[in-house]
């Protein structure tokens, strides 16, 4: 509860106030390291065994992706196989600038195949809060 409480602080503090009725200000913090920070939105939680949450990266520093394009955050759709313990991307929209800010370097929306979630991961914790286990 006080990561989400610290994490709302910063975004009402860092966002413009256009960008407080998005997604940036409903998000849980799941996973954070000194290059990462990874959040879900838990309203977007939907499907039975199959589920589908919205996930947002938020990098410390510049991240070059597969264009070789600069990206520092990144906003994804991925599903979750609840019994299978499993993931698939199903979507992503990467941004110019940290918390979903700044032009949309590019998109995709290729669904990947599904890959096992291997243990003591930040994908595993998520796991957890998105299937309820």
């Amino acid at each position: 509860m006080f990561n989400r409480i610290k994490t709302k602080f910063l975004l009402c503090a860092l966002m413009p106030m256009s960008s407080l009725f998005g997604i940036a200000a409903n998000l849980d913090l799941f996973h954070q390291s000194e290059a990462v920070s990874m959040y879900f939105q838990p309203e977007s939680i939907k499907g039975r065994g199959i589920k589908s949450v919205v996930v947002v990266l938020d990098f410390e520093n510049m991240q070059t992706n597969q264009d070789g394009k600069e990206v520092r955050s990144i906003r994804m759709v991925q599903n979750y196989d609840c019994a299978g313990k499993r993931i698939r991307l199903e979507s992503a929209i990467n941004y110019a600038d940290n918390m979903l800010r700044g032009n949309e370097v590019s998109r995709g929306s290729q669904i990947t195949s599904w890959q096992r979630i291997p243990k003591g991961t930040p994908y595993e914790k998520l796991l957890k809060k998105v299937c309820g286990k």
